[in-house]
């Protein structure tokens, strides 16, 4: 699984290069609604890859990024755990358990 948040074009074409046989490409980022990627059906087909979206409110970050600047949204309290990026595995493992909010993985 490759998860691309840059909402970056160029981003976007080279994880479409190398995601691997069988693999995903999760976008998150948000793209001008005018861009286009470029893919080849031919690789998506031979290599079995899947492109998911993800629903985007671009008009949403600066307030998000206000209230927690501001104090008014404790985001610590939301994050329940934690992994170092050579444990990145182990974090997606354990999402969605009982005890699971958000998992951070740090560098």
């Amino acid at each position: 699984v490759i998860f691309d948040c840059s909402g970056n074009v160029a981003a976007i074409q080279q994880a479409l290069r190398l995601v691997m046989r069988g693999g995903t490409l999760m976008l998150f980022g948000v793209c001008h609604k005018d861009q286009t990627v470029e893919v080849s059906p031919f690789l998506l087909n031979e290599h079995e890859i899947t492109i998911r979206g993800s629903y985007n409110n671009p008009n949403t970050m600066s307030r998000a990024i206000d209230l927690l600047v501001s104090g008014r949204i404790d985001a610590a309290g939301l994050v329940t755990d934690h992994f170092p990026l050579d444990k990145a595995l182990d974090a997606f493992r354990s999402t969605g358990g009982a005890d699971s909010l958000k998992v951070m993985v740090e560098p």
